[in-house]
């Protein structure tokens, strides 16, 4: 710090430090100092001081000055006919004279005999006034006459000047602190200061730190410190209010805005405002209030009524003494007479050779619930199911009961119709009459559907296994169940080739291979020609080529939304030869549900899975691909799924042109129509679609029932009123199966009606946030011929029992 702002009557200067002040040749000067007294104030180590020189007296916050001193900010000095304060903010020094100030008389410091003891006299003088001594001994001076009237009444005056230039000095030094109170009749004190006054929204105090009180009744005291003219913020918390409960007796917890305060009936101490009060008891609903609490220890009063959370249930069976159970708990014996919660229950009960009734009963709070008289009747009748292979579904009068070997009970004293199915075997089949309480046994020997599947290639005489077993050398021919099966061909010399084959029936397979050396295996072998996914679909390599996507203006049946336009494919692609199925996607979802369809299930695990939506079908596919190791193809945005960019090669919808492309494909040149070929009607046969067989007039009359659809195709019939199994109706040139019937089929594609016509290349197809996807090819439900065209496109925007998907991913990423 090298200067200082002096601020004197006649107006502001900036003096160098160290400053002396006093006589004639000081730098500042004050009247009622003779040179050569001054005083030195320097500011060194972050530090004011003030220190006499040459004999200086002077009063340092009305207390003598001995030597060098520290000031601080507000700090007065009293200095001849002057006082001096610092103002260490800006920083300044304040000169006031008291010379000729008409309310403060000026004061000159005379000489001075301060001692250690309070009992030494004391010499003050005012300006042109004798000497006056205060002290023990000073009536009068030795050796001098008694002091005359006159001299008493100046001694007095002097000091009343002195009085009250020291209180003006106080009241100057007072600072003004802005005060933010409430309630705003608080009252406010200072702790530790003298001298201090609340005028309104004003707290006048001297400098420096301190502690400030606000008080009033009915509030919580409140406690602050504060350093200089900051702005002081007192807001008092009102003390809380005494909330007297009636519950008529009930015992219950108190919590207010969900805290736990006290119990009921009784008092509660409540925090003022408005508050949410809620009464807890066992058995008993909760009670909920909102009410405006006084606080400041005002008495209020609330009475509340609970009600009971129970209910009674009587329980009337025949026999007498049957043993009732309540949520699996044994709960008595009949008859019996409950009080239960309010709410859903599991009831059952039982006797002794008699058939258990159980159901769920609903209770409301307060009422009152007979059950019976409940006969109970002959047991059920078990069976246990067998089937050789085992994993066949068991679906029993229309419903499926699980997967052999399994145990179902059925209803005593009626027929029953069992079949069980499993993909690549005819179906077994018989009717059981059952007996109450009888238990029975039933053994399927599953007769395989045999397909013939000759496996050759270059060289020949390579070591052939299917399905990890041994069969020979090739080329050779073998008869295989219509399933899927893994082909791997061995050669030394020559590395290993691989793939999947699911023969249908009626129709022989030929697999032809190419061994390669593992040179050239290494430099880069050709592209597989099918792929196996470790949790199930198998798909096909798809031969690239070009073709004209969509129909023509004039072909009949033809919709507005089908524009045509040409594809170039140029990027090697794999698509599902069937669609995922029941027991595939359970892999993944095991609580997915596809339903029923007039009690018939659709859940079989050989079905296609129906009733997921677009974006569940996406789910699927990046869970597929984290089973083989393949990056996700989708990411989630603004809740919903969509294709990354640039797509990789992990497992994704095939896009609307691919799906077109496999579908009419026949041997690169021509296209199919239908999935049968270009003409009508449909052959018997041809796929799963809307057939006679949907209509109630061709199902057992004894049965009963409604069409399962509202149209059918005339003159058509297939063996599946719904659902049929995945493959087993006759695969395309390029062995993909249901790709006109069984399930329609989402595509990555969002829905726009309007196609542009130019020419594309591996085009991906819209993705438009919000709308719609495309669905492809017929289903179960199809009745119409417009529909069965591969060129017919719609659209759907959730789930339903009629819409399923298969899978695809490119073969190789994408080049740079």
């Amino acid at each position: 710090m090298s200067d200082i702002l002096i601020l004197e009557p006649a107006g502001e200067r900036r003096v160098v430090l160290p400053l002396r002040i006093g006589g004639a040749d000081a730098e500042v000067l004050v009247p009622g100092v003779a040179a050569p007294a001054v005083l030195q104030l320097s500011h060194e180590d972050a530090q004011w001081r003030i220190a006499p020189l040459q004999g200086a007296q002077a009063l340092l916050d009305g207390q003598p000055l001995r030597g060098s001193q520290e000031l601080v900010d507000g700090d007065v000095v009293g200095f001849g006919a002057a006082q001096l304060r610092l103002v260490e903010s800006v920083p300044a020094l304040e000169v006031l004279h008291l010379a000729g100030n008409a309310t403060i008389a000026p004061l000159d410091v005379a000489p001075v005999n301060i001692a250690e003891t309070s009992d030494e006299e004391v010499e003050i003088r005012a300006a042109g006034l004798p000497v006056v001594r205060v002290g023990a001994e000073a009536d009068h001076a030795p050796g001098s006459a008694a002091p005359t009237a006159a001299p008493r009444r100046r001694m007095a005056w002097s000091i009343a000047a002195l009085l009250l230039m020291v209180f003006t000095g106080l009241m100057m030094a007072l600072q003004s602190v802005p005060l933010d109170l409430s309630p705003a009749d608080a009252r406010v004190a200072v702790q530790g200061s003298f001298l201090h006054w609340h005028s309104g929204n004003r707290l006048f105090v001297l400098p420096g730190a301190r502690t400030v009180n606000a008080t009033r009744e009915g509030y919580f005291p409140l406690q602050v410190t504060s350093r200089d003219a900051a702005p002081l913020r007192l807001h008092l918390e009102r003390r809380p209010g005494l909330m007297t409960i009636d519950t008529g007796g009930v015992a219950a917890s108190v919590w207010v805005d969900g805290e736990e305060l006290g119990k009921a009936p009784g008092e509660v101490a409540v925090p003022a405002g408005k508050r949410l009060i809620q009464l807890r008891a066992a058995r008993y609903l909760d009670f909920v209030q909102e009410i405006d609490i006084e606080g400041a220890g005002a008495r209020q009063a609330m009475s509340a009524r609970l009600e009971p959370s129970w209910g009674r249930v009587e329980i009337l069976a025949d026999p007498d003494g049957a043993r009732v159970m309540v949520d699996g708990v044994e709960s008595g014996v009949t008859p019996a007479k409950l009080e239960l919660d309010a709410g859903v229950h599991e009831i059952s009960v039982e006797a002794p050779a008699r058939k258990a009734w159980q159901s769920r009963v609903a209770l409301r709070a307060g009422e009152s619930l007979t059950l019976g008289p409940l006969v109970l009747g002959q047991p059920d009748a078990v069976v246990a199911i067998r089937s050789q292979p085992a994993g066949a579904d068991v679906n029993i009068t229309g419903a499926y009961r699980g997967r052999t070997p399994v145990q179902v009970a059925l209803p005593p004293g009626a027929s029953h119709d069992v079949v069980v199915s499993l993909a690549g075997y005819r179906n077994w089949s018989r009717n059981l009459r059952t007996v109450a309480g009888a238990r029975s046994s039933l053994d399927a020997r599953l007769d395989p559907v045999l397909v013939e599947v000759t496996v050759q290639g270059e060289p020949a005489g390579a070591e052939l296994l299917i399905d990890g077993e041994a069969r020979g050398k090739t080329p050779r021919t073998v008869q295989l169940p219509a399933t899927a099966h893994r082909i791997q061909v061995r050669k030394e010399g020559f590395a290993e080739w691989e793939t999947t084959v699911t023969p249908a029936e009626g129709t022989p397979r030929q697999v032809q291979y190419a061994l390669i050396s593992p040179a050239e295996a290494k430099r880069g072998a050709p592209l597989a020609p099918s792929l196996a996914s470790k949790a199930g679909p198998a798909l096909r390599l798809i031969p690239l080529g070009t073709f004209q996507m969509g129909s023509e203006r004039r072909e009949q049946g033809r919709r507005p939304n089908e524009g045509s336009r040409r594809v170039t494919f140029m990027r090697a692609f794999y698509l599902g030869t069937n669609e995922v199925t029941n027991a595939q996607f359970l892999a993944f979802r095991s609580e997915h549900v596809s339903g029923f369809v007039d009690k018939q299930t659709l859940d079989l695990d050989a079905y296609p899975v129906t009733n997921v939506s677009w974006d569940q079908a996406a789910e699927f596919c990046n869970w597929l691909s984290q089973q083989d190791g393949l990056p996700v193809a989708y990411e989630r945005k603004d809740g919903h799924y969509a294709l990354l960019q640039p797509v990789g090669t992990g497992y994704r919808l095939p896009t609307e042109a691919e799906w077109e492309y496999a579908a009419r494909y026949v041997d690169g040149k021509a296209l199919r129509r239908f999935s049968w070929g270009d003409a009508l009607p449909v052959p018997q046969g041809a796929e799963n679609l809307a057939g006679q067989e949907t209509q109630r007039e061709n199902k057992d009359p004894k049965k009963g029932g409604v069409n399962l659809v509202e149209s059918a195709l005339p003159e058509y019939r297939d063996e599946h009123g719904v659902l049929a199994p995945v493959g087993v109706y006759r695969g395309n040139a390029l062995g993909l199966h249901d790709m006109a019937g069984n399930v329609s089929e989402w595509v990555n594609d969002s829905y726009q009606s309007f196609v542009e016509n130019g020419a594309t290349i591996d085009p991906l197809g819209p993705t438009l946030p919000g709308a719609p996807h495309v669905l492809r090819g017929a289903s179960w439900k199809t009745a119409t011929v417009g529909e069965l065209r591969l060129a017919s496109r719609d659209q759907a925007g959730g789930p339903a029992q009629h819409i399923g998907f298969r899978v695809a991913r490119y073969a190789e990423p994408a080049t740079p």
